[in-house]
């Protein structure tokens, strides 16, 4: 998803907030498809195999993290496999410093590829 897109998604989901929040959502929406980053350096490697498309992840906020104070973490069965890119997290680490339900999923699984495109996740709202 280029840059663009997903900022102009972002504009249109919050200008929404209050008619979103008096509406029930009847499906989720995506609003950003990634390659998981330091995949290779995390716990996922050992686990690529056992790794399937549409496992949810859990995203953890890390404003203590020393290289980046809005890295989110990406964890699958408790174990740390990776992070959201660090000049593409901002918008995704303040919606969920607020809150907002989103939902982290694995899109896609490549086991014969690099590791460093190895897992590509969506983010849903």
């Amino acid at each position: 998803m280029l840059r663009r897109n997903f900022f102009g998604k972002l504009a249109n989901i919050f200008s929404t907030t209050a008619i979103a929040a008096a509406i029930p959502i009847k499906e989720k929406k995506l609003i950003y498809s990634e390659y998981i980053k330091g995949f290779q350096f995390n716990e996922g490697k050992p686990f690529l195999s056992e790794l399937k498309k549409g496992d949810t992840l859990l995203m953890q906020r890390e404003p203590e993290n020393d290289y980046d104070e809005n890295a989110v973490a990406l964890y699958w069965n408790n174990k740390k496999i990776g992070y959201l890119p660090v000049m593409e997290n901002v918008s995704i680490s303040t919606m969920l410093d607020q809150n907002i339900a989103l939902t982290c999923t694995i899109e896609e699984v490549n086991v014969k590829g690099p590791l460093w495109e190895a897992v590509r996740i969506g983010v849903w709202i």
